[in-house]
Order: C-alpha cells, then sequence, then structure tokens
C-alpha cells in the first residue's frame, strides 16, 4: 500500500509516539489506586491517552486512502510568520501567568492574541475581559480550584 496522505501519515505516527511515552510516563510516576472503588491518578490519563490513540490509528489509516474527486493535498501555510508571532504571543502569556498571575497573563495574552487576528482593540479587551473573569469566577470560586497567583492577583 502506498501511502496517499504523508502529512496525516506523519501526524498520526507522532501523536502515537508522544502517547506511548506518556503512557508509559502514567504508569511509572503516578500512584496505582488503593481501592477497588476508587479510579485512582492514572484513570483520566489514561482515558485521554487511549482516545488519543484511537483516533491516530484512524487517522494512521486513513492516510493511505487516496484522494478523491476535487480533493487535493493540503498546502503548506502561507503565512507562517504570523502563525509564529501567534505561537509566540501564547508562550508570553504562559510566561506572565507564572509572574503576573493568571487574570493579567490570560488577558495580556488573549488581548494580543485577538489583535493578531485583526480585532478591534476596544472589541478584544473587552471580550479579554469578560472570558478572563468568567474563567476566574468559575474556577476559584465556584469550583473552588486556585488558579496561578502573582504579584498582582
Amino acid at each position: 500500500m502506498k501511502i496517499q496522505r504523508k502529512d496525516n501519515f506523519i501526524v498520526a505516527v507522532v501523536l502515537l509516539v508522544l502517547v506511548a511515552f506518556f503512557l508509559w510516563q502514567t504508569y511509572t510516576t503516578l500512584p496505582a489506586s488503593a481501592t477497588a472503588s476508587d479510579m485512582g491518578a492514572r484513570f483520566m490519563p489514561t482515558v485521554t491517552l487511549v482516545a488519543i490513540a484511537i483516533l491516530s490509528v484512524i487517522l494512521l489509516v486513513g492516510s493511505f486512502k487516496p484522494y478523491g474527486e476535487g480533493e487535493e493535498a493540503a498546502k503548506a501555510p502561507e503565512d507562517l510568520k504570523s502563525a509564529l508571532l501567534f505561537l509566540a504571543v501564547i508562550g508570553i502569556a504562559i510566561f506572565l501567568i507564572r509572574y503576573l498571575g493568571f487574570a493579567v497573563g490570560a488577558f495580556i495574552g488573549e488581548c494580543g492574541c485577538l489583535m493578531l487576528m485583526h480585532w478591534k482593540p476596544l472589541k478584544s479587551i473587552l471580550f479579554s475581559l469578560v472570558t478572563v473573569a468568567v474563567i476566574v469566577l468559575l474556577f476559584q470560586f465556584l469550583l473552588n480550584v486556585p488558579l496561578p497567583t502573582g504579584i498582582f492577583f
């Protein structure tokens, strides 16, 4: 059989390797459940990784399927610079969350990403304020999940 969709094949193989690595990490670092009724710390990572593995196998099998009529191979992104800039903004936001706290870092990161997507500044600021406020209220106050705090919040 000939691989028809090389990009899908490569992504599927990389995902399967990552799944194998993280399953190994899950079972060597996380403790087993103490009782039969307790699912333990390994349960959720295992479920997620098995789901990713199943989807990766489906993608791998689909990579051998020839292109249909009117369908063509995916093209490389035309604007690699903007994609890398977007990733840089996300990386900066993650860095800022550690030192400035979740609310400030996520707000700055979300505003930056929205402006890169050509949103108007006022609209991106308002949208970022609302979404970060909803996330903080949901996690910190309703679910009692602590968010990273920094020098501000």
